[in-house]
């Protein structure tokens, strides 16, 4: 089952395991909007998988660049374990 966890809750869950965290709502919300991790929106909140982006924090993970058929680029889709987006 997948972890999704809004940007407040996903902070919450790591200081939860990690007291110490460098980790920011303010931080995951740039990563959401520069498209680095991939992202969920429902309603006006953007719902993050935990799995993808502990895989991400940790360097397992890596973005790779997308074309479509159109020729248009999408960016921020991981190489593994993602939610696709549906355009």
């Amino acid at each position: 089952m997948l972890r999704m966890r809004t940007i407040k809750e996903a902070v919450a869950e790591i200081k939860e395991k990690d007291s110490k965290t460098a980790v920011t709502q303010y931080f995951l919300r740039q990563l959401v909007l520069s498209k680095k991790i991939p992202y969920v929106m429902s309603g006006g909140k953007y719902l993050i998988n935990m799995d993808v982006l502990e895989d991400y924090l940790s360097g397992k993970l890596t973005i790779e660049e997308n074309t479509s058929d159109s020729g248009s680029t999408r960016t921020g889709i991981p190489t593994k374990n993602y939610i696709r987006p549906v355009y």
